[in-house]
């Protein structure tokens, strides 16, 4: 049987989806695995109809009790607030932002330490992937098997004008000695054919992954690898997007990763079927990188440490809330309350949200505290922003909460203007770093290569003045010196993608929409070595499991 813990919501969604809680009990559960129900925000966010409206709320119990969490400094993901400024002069209203920052721990070594992972490899064996292409899929896909082990299962599929399925999930096939044989004897078995129908194998891979409202602890990821554009089947962007994103709200779980192969492939598309699947683009330039990509994505996969994160952000007194800087961002109460999801989080790796308020003039004693900045007495504190972190430990298979609440100080004088926070001066250097990318790149789309080289220089300079400002602040860290160096290699390698037409359509268009999505997730997705060397090229988000499974993976076919 299904348990559901306190503080959880069944929700009847209004899509062809909806589930009800007569078949939610009945749902079969496979023997000896754990799990867990959707939190509520995880669900309002996921379910959410066209028009914003959440579905009849068929069951309602509270958030989980202390019993149900994880025990505390065991994996957990850590919450800090940090004001923009951490003085507010109390007479005056203000404008300012608070950073949210999250960390998680590192990653469990060793194969029975970490989370028992499902992965589908949905695989592009259109006629132009012949030759190469298709051979060094193959091997790779076979050293991805090796990589898993017995408590790992795996599903296959594959796409040219039909799609065939040479494994399922449903097999129930373990990556032990016997099953890794079985599996790399039907990746062996892959042959060229014809169009391809990008949309039917997605679809597919999906559906392999069973729709249920229930998250289990195992790590559920799909892997796509095409070389070219969707010639049959669903074809338009917008409409694909829809379907797959309908597709998830029924397995929340799911992280679905891309891999784009030549100059030839739909980045924008895979880009957004990444996004809406909560994963990773990569674009692969040449046959070195889908090496390093394959075994990126797989560092980040086995090292997954926390699923289905839901952060809540709520304005605490008179402050409001004027903008969570967030893609993902759901409005639960207008200038009050806000969620954002997370699929998940792989060991190591950092997510930092900005959030703008407003602060209106302190009209409580206890707020405003005596003094100025120069007397000993320290002015009394003012919470402006609550924050709630609920999430699934994977490895532990429970529940955790992580709470933070950010203040700030309200003194009456202030001897000097306060210097604002140099991580939230990086922070909103990293959100713009991704928009201008995107933006260049929409420019350069229209032909305007000028003007997207002109964005992207300036943006440059920002960055680099942010960069001498930034080395003088202490607590930026050496943190913040990598992610500036990533963000100036960026800026300049894909102005030099927009030299000519030729250059910005074989590589430039990919590489800027990859750059944009990793900057704007903090996340590596890096398939690229450096020119002349096989050195990775530089990610400030590169986690050391990625790093250590790239590298693997690149050594395995010197």
């Amino acid at each position: 049987e299904t348990s559901w813990p306190p503080s959880f919501l069944l929700v009847e969604l209004p899509t062809t989806h909806t589930r009800t809680m007569a078949s939610l009990e009945q749902a079969a559960v496979p023997e000896n695995e754990p799990v867990v129900a959707v939190p509520v925000a995880a669900v309002a966010v996921a379910g959410l109809a066209e028009g914003g409206v959440v579905g009849e709320v068929v069951a309602e119990v509270a958030y989980p009790t202390a019993e149900d969490v994880a025990p505390e400094g065991q994996g957990e993901v850590v919450v800090e607030v940090v004001p923009e400024h951490g003085q507010l002069l109390a007479g005056g209203e203000h404008d300012t932002m608070v950073g949210v920052h999250l960390s998680a721990p590192p990653a469990a070594e060793g194969d029975t330490a970490r989370a028992p992972v499902d992965v589908v490899v949905v695989s592009d064996v259109s006629g132009s992937m012949r030759g190469d292409k298709l051979s060094l899929l193959k091997e790779t896909t076979n050293l991805l098997l090796k990589e898993l082990s017995k408590q790992d299962r795996v599903g296959l599929v594959t796409f040219d004008t039909d799609v065939d399925q040479p494994l399922r999930l449903s097999a129930n096939v373990h990556m032990d000695g016997a099953g890794k044989s079985v599996a790399e004897s039907k990746v062996d078995q892959f042959r060229a054919g014809s169009a391809t129908n990008l949309s039917g194998g997605l679809f597919a891979g999906v559906e392999q992954f069973t729709a249920d409202a229930a998250v289990s602890t195992r790590v559920k990821t799909l892997l796509l690898l095409t070389d070219g554009i969707a010639n049959h089947g669903v074809r338009d962007k917008a409409q694909l997007v829809r379907i797959l994103s309908e597709m998830l709200r029924a397995r929340p779980d799911l992280s679905v990763h891309c891999f784009g192969y030549g100059s030839n492939h739909q980045s924008d598309l895979l880009r957004g079927i990444s996004e809406a699947g909560s994963g990773s683009y990569y674009f692969l330039q040449n046959n070195d990188d889908i090496r390093s990509a394959f075994g990126d994505c797989l560092g980040g996969v086995l090292s997954v440490v926390a699923q289905n994160l839901v952060l809540e952000v709520q304005a605490q007194g008179d402050a409001r809330i004027r903008k969570v800087h967030h893609p993902s961002v759901e409005c639960l109460e207008e200038g009050r309350r806000y969620a954002i999801r997370f699929n998940d989080l792989y060991g190591e790796e950092e997510r930092d949200v900005l959030v703008s308020m407003h602060v209106p003039p302190a009209t409580s004693a206890a707020a405003v505290g005596v003094g100025t900045m120069d007397e000993e007495e320290v002015p009394n504190k003012q919470p402006i922003l609550e924050c709630t972190l609920k999430y699934v430990n994977v490895v532990g298979g429970n529940f955790a909460q992580a709470n933070a609440t950010a203040e700030v100080d309200r003194p009456l004088q202030m001897a000097a203007p306060a210097t604002p926070d140099p991580r939230i001066m990086l922070h909103r250097t990293r959100v713009q770093v991704a928009d201008t990318l995107d933006g260049a790149r929409g420019k350069a789309e229209r032909g305007d290569l000028s003007g997207a080289r002109d964005m992207l220089s300036e943006m440059c300079v920002q960055v680099k003045s942010l960069e001498l400002a930034t080395l003088l602040m202490a607590d930026a860290g050496a943190a913040a010196e990598d992610m500036l160096t990533g963000f100036a290699d960026d800026l300049e390698e894909c102005q030099k993608d927009l030299a000519d037409t030729q250059s910005y359509q074989q590589a430039g268009r990919h590489k800027m929409s990859s750059y944009a999505a990793g900057h704007a997730m903090q996340r590596c997705m890096e398939s690229a070595t450096t020119h002349g060397s096989t050195k990775q090229r530089h990610n400030a988000y590169r986690t050391a499991a990625k790093k250590a499974k790239a590298s693997a993976f690149m050594s395995m076919f010197k």
